[in-house]
């Protein structure tokens, strides 16, 4: 086409198409675009970057079951305390303990010795992985606690051999983490007659006489044992055993090397070096993200009456919730942890 020809059309298409790319490139829209969520995740949540369905998968009520290994004795006023605070807290949501059926989440208290080793399949306690689990909260420390009379001399865990000695019933979790951290220490079930009871019946056969010792895996304090010592006096006996206690967290994954502070029974005037993994509440991955937010929310916001109920030897908060863990954590419990700025790893 001759420009000469056409003047006043020619011009016009040049300046609506030089106007148009302007107002194009020069849109504040473009200068500072919104950030697209990705695929699957809530507008109203694309900060945090994770699919979270409490809108979106919202129903009239929810019902929860806690299941658990661990001895009856020592798991079952954790595991109630967590069901008030969820009925009492927690909109529309009703809470379980070991009570099978028809349930929208199953949750379970485990040591974290025990939920690695699942994860990782490496058979340390003769367990296999049924369902792949996350954390919601780590909630106390469940420290081995070796217990004999004071009058029976024995003041070394070499010392029990040929003795009788609890070590939980048969095949229980509290029995599998005894073993291996007996084992790791070098003293072997040939060593000693183990005696398969729970730790209530140990107290009673030990106050009969009838056992020599009790090995166990407990609470700070154990109430058990602290009925056992206001009755007679007992001895608490100290892990020894230098390469262990200097690799513990690589010869058993989970486990820490505390100390049990003098006082922490009455009679006992010193502290005591010991192992310890925590009692976590897991979650199956598969787990809706609005019951693992309610429960933790209940939980956290209202702690100070949560350790009212059960005693807990520290608070679940802060820096705990930064430890490394092996295992991830399940996303509703993120999603309450990143509003109250409890994490940042």
């Amino acid at each position: 086409m001759n420009p000469t020809k056409f003047p006043l059309i020619f011009w016009l298409a040049i300046f609506l198409a030089v106007s148009g790319a302007a107002l194009y490139f020069w849109s504040p829209a473009l200068l500072s675009p919104e950030p697209t969520p990705p695929a699957g995740t809530s507008p109203l949540f694309q900060e945090e970057l994770i699919p979270y369905d409490l809108l979106s998968d919202v129903q009239e009520e929810y019902s929860i079951n806690l299941e658990s290994g661990l001895a009856k004795e020592e798991i079952y006023q954790p595991a109630m305390a967590l069901c008030v605070m969820v009925e009492k807290y927690a909109d529309e949501m009703n809470c379980y303990f070991q009570q099978p059926g028809q349930h929208q989440g199953q949750l379970e208290l485990i040591s974290e010795a025990l939920l690695i080793d699942q994860a990782n399949q490496t058979g340390l306690y003769g367990t296999i992985l049924k369902n792949q689990k996350q954390i919601v909260t780590p909630l106390y420390a469940l420290a081995f606690q070796c217990v004999v009379r004071k009058s029976s001399g024995i003041r070394r865990l070499s010392e029990l051999n040929n003795k009788k000695v609890a070590v939980g019933a048969l095949n229980s979790e509290e029995e599998l983490l005894t073993r291996r951290l007996l084992q790791a220490h070098g003293l072997d079930y040939s060593s000693f007659e183990p005696i398969y009871i729970g730790l209530e019946e140990a107290v009673k056969a030990m106050d009969a006489g009838l056992i020599d010792c009790i090995a166990t895996h407990a609470s700070l304090p154990s109430q058990p044992i602290a009925q056992m010592a206001a009755n007679f006096d007992i001895v608490l006996l100290p892990l020894e055993n230098v390469e262990l206690i200097d690799e513990i967290e690589t010869l058993l994954p989970g486990y820490k090397i505390i100390t049990i502070p003098s006082q922490t029974y009455k009679g006992m005037d010193r502290y005591i070096l010991t192992a310890a993994t925590k009692v976590m509440l897991a979650a199956e991955r598969e787990t809706k993200l609005v019951i693992t937010y309610e429960l933790t929310k209940a939980l956290y916001d209202h702690m100070a009456e949560y350790k009212s109920i059960f005693f807990i030897d520290q608070e679940i908060k802060g820096n705990q919730l930064n430890d490394k863990y092996p295992l991830s954590f399940h996303q509703g419990a993120v999603k309450y942890y990143w509003e109250r700025d409890l994490i940042w790893n």
